[in-house]
């Protein structure tokens, strides 16, 4: 294995961490609260990425050994410094738990040990959500799309990230492909923004909203808060971010198709909802309230 460009891959993960977590950060002074847990973290991913960075591979190819290698340690280490906010903050006491908040938002579970939502900070608020976006189309496919990386090597991280038993590319650079897919992510995410801010929901609101449903995290901070129409508008943006996550963008005649798997997903999803709904119907809720149930 190339040891040395694995721990530059990783290196250059930890730094374009120490940048993501820059946008709560600028939340949390927003709010005015206390950044500290932040600052302390942004410090730690940049010192660890900078310490991967200063050994000089010999080579830059990689095979797809180190393509699950990358992977693998990228994950843990996006999720161990990654907790650290939660931690740092006190919002979480515990640093398990606050692992698991974070695991549970890069992979985009929307599982939560968080019991009181409304009374964290909401620079940990919105550090809970962006891991949600971020999770959502893949930790790694973005940092290809974002920093410079070693060509058709980097295909090997691509297919140790992408779920499934292949994974082709959208058009010839895997980089390209990774900046076409999050363009089009992006670009979702910012409609369902507009259009919550134009139906008169606060501006914090809607964007960890917008970053929530887009990673199809569904996770919000604000639930006794949002109304039925809410929760419909929100569950049409996570049906339309599964599209769009498992769509293809194809190169010759630049119109986008779709493959098998989100009729797969959609088709579970009412096939196993309608007996729930029945069930709630049966037992005297109204139509609306048992297909949100």
């Amino acid at each position: 294995m190339n040891y040395r460009m694995i721990c530059r891959v990783l290196g250059l993960i930890l730094l374009a961490l120490a940048g993501l977590l820059l946008l709560p950060l600028i939340a949390g002074l927003c709010f005015r609260e206390n950044v500290l847990n932040f600052v302390l973290t942004i410090a730690i991913s940049a010192a660890l990425g900078g310490l991967l960075l200063i050994p000089r591979p010999h080579s830059r190819s990689l095979v797809a050994r180190d393509g699950f290698v990358i992977v693998g340690l990228g994950w843990l280490l996006i999720s161990l410094i990654g907790a650290l906010p939660f931690y740092f903050s006190g919002s979480i006491p515990h640093y398990y738990d606050a692992l698991f908040e974070t695991a549970s938002g890069l992979s985009t579970t929307g599982a939560t040990v968080v019991t009181d939502i409304d009374a964290m900070p909401r620079g940990d608020l919105f550090w809970r959500l962006f891991t949600h976006w971020i999770g959502g189309m893949g930790v790694l496919v973005f940092i290809m799309a974002v920093l410079p990386m070693s060509g058709e090597h980097s295909m090997h991280i691509m297919r140790a990230e992408v779920p499934g038993p292949s994974v082709g590319k959208l058009v010839p650079r895997v980089r390209t492909t990774a900046r076409i897919l999050y363009l089009i992510y992006l670009g979702m995410t910012a409609a369902e923004l507009i259009l919550l801010l134009a139906g008169r929901m606060p501006t914090f609101d809607a964007v960890c909203t917008s970053l929530a449903t887009a990673g199809t995290g569904v996770s919000t901070w604000y639930y006794d808060k949002t109304g039925e129409h809410w929760y419909r508008f929100k569950v049409d943006f996570v049906y339309n971010g599964k599209v769009v996550s498992t769509g293809y963008y194809c190169e010759n005649n630049q119109t986008l198709t779709y493959d098998a798997s989100w009729l797969t997903g959609l088709g579970a999803s009412v096939t196993s909802g309608c007996p729930a709904t029945i069930r709630w119907l049966r037992s005297g809720l109204c139509w609306r309230a048992a297909l949100r149930f």
